[in-house]
């Protein structure tokens, strides 16, 4: 794992994995499988001088900028993977999965809280203590667990049914599992997910429908999650996959950390937050996202968005991308003229009078983004921004 500390720097001077200064370096991973096995890293600094900010004018002709770089590093049996035991049939749209994910017990689950705290686990874990082992194999050192409390609350729908906590613990760091698909989907109860900095999804490949609350296709699936879903994130998360949703009851989300450098899939990810208010995308890296259909699709309530970090070079499908999003005010910068796919974009976007969305492009892609704009509504203010 490495790490930078910055000590004494201006804060648009910022470090990256990439030459073109689009990949962000929070925190890196590399996983060696030998003992000799080496890796280099290069690392490269821009300090943007686009952004006029009285705080680094206080950096001009000073001599000691200064950074510090962290590297620590484990050995792979000091870590915790846990399993998914989520199923999801498209055909039906049918939710169902073993331990804590089954119908039993995940539509009545109304907290989910990630901790390495062991103290409260059953003596003996078993399906007759609500206490199950969730490690991602029998053969690993160091175990998973998930146990469920009764909360004292009981289901809105009916008055004998329990609602319960459920808790996911570890003695060691919980790594996602490599394919969390529909991990926390259909959760019908849930108000509060915890990861409490100790899911690490570094080795994840596929967050497919992880959160969904709407269909990948655009169509809307019932989801009945009542409150918000908080999302404690931090810096370890680096997705390759992002499909589906998070849940439509969110009003606020915190991903100022997240790591999305091999990010392929952003489909869907806010896909039915309908109450999201704010959302802060600034540290997102897009430059390897191929998909973004649906991505904001049905933000009824977000009103602003900064896409000034989105590098769509190697976007394909934008479809949907902006549904329903009738208060948003934004710009983003097209900077692919190989879209195929960009139907229903701006259907039903802003909408509201205060709204507005403004397509910036490359010169390749003007007649690609009239082409865009032609699928808005007819009361959609998107407009025609400049060249880039």
């Amino acid at each position: 794992t490495l790490e930078l500390d910055r000590t004494n720097l201006p804060t648009n001077l910022k470090f990256y994995t990439t030459s073109d200064h689009k990949s962000e370096l929070h925190k890196y991973y590399s996983f060696l499988e030998t003992t000799n096995q080496t890796e280099t890293l290069t690392i490269y600094w821009y300090w943007n001088p686009y952004i006029d900010d009285i705080e680094d004018s206080k950096f001009i002709n000073i001599s000691n900028l200064e950074a510090n770089i962290r590297v620590s590093a484990v050995q792979i049996s000091e870590y915790a993977y846990m399993k998914n035991g989520a199923s999801y049939v498209p055909s039906t749209y049918t939710y169902n999965g073993t331990e804590f994910w089954s119908d039993d017990y995940r539509p009545y689950i109304r907290m989910i809280n990630f901790s390495n705290d062991l103290s409260n686990l059953p003596e003996t874990c078993n399906d007759a203590n609500l206490c199950f082992d969730v490690s991602n194999s029998s053969l690993q050192i160091r175990k998973v667990y998930a146990y469920l409390i009764d909360s004292g609350l009981k289901d809105s729908n009916n008055s004998e049914q329990s609602l319960y906590n459920l808790y996911i613990v570890s003695e060691a760091p919980i790594f996602a599992p490599a394919d969390c698909s529909f991990m926390f989907s259909n959760f019908n109860n849930l108000e509060i997910l915890n990861f409490n900095n100790n899911f690490n999804t570094s080795l994840t490949t596929s967050m497919k429908g992880m959160f969904a609350s709407v269909r990948l296709d655009g169509g809307e699936m019932v989801n009945n999650t009542k409150s918000r879903i908080m999302l404690l994130a931090n810096d370890e998360y680096e997705y390759i996959d992002f499909g589906g949703g998070f849940n439509n009851k969110i009003v606020e989300l915190d991903l100022s950390n997240f790591n999305t450098s091999s990010v392929t899939t952003m489909q869907g990810v806010f896909g039915g937050c309908s109450s999201l208010t704010s959302l802060d995308l600034s540290g997102f890296n897009t430059s390897n996202v191929l998909n973004m259909s649906s991505i904001f699709y049905k933000c009824f309530s977000l009103t602003s968005l900064d896409l000034s970090s989105f590098n769509t070079s190697n976007i394909e499908n934008m479809s949907y991308m902006f549904r329903d999003c009738s208060k948003l005010q934004t710009q983003i910068n097209i900077m692919n003229a190989n879209v195929t796919n960009y139907g229903y974009m701006f259907s039903g976007a802003a909408t509201d009078p205060n709204a507005k969305i403004t397509v910036n492009y490359i010169a390749a892609a003007s007649t690609l983004v009239d082409n865009m704009i032609a699928t808005k509504s007819a009361n959609s203010n998107i407009v025609k921004g400049k060249q880039i």
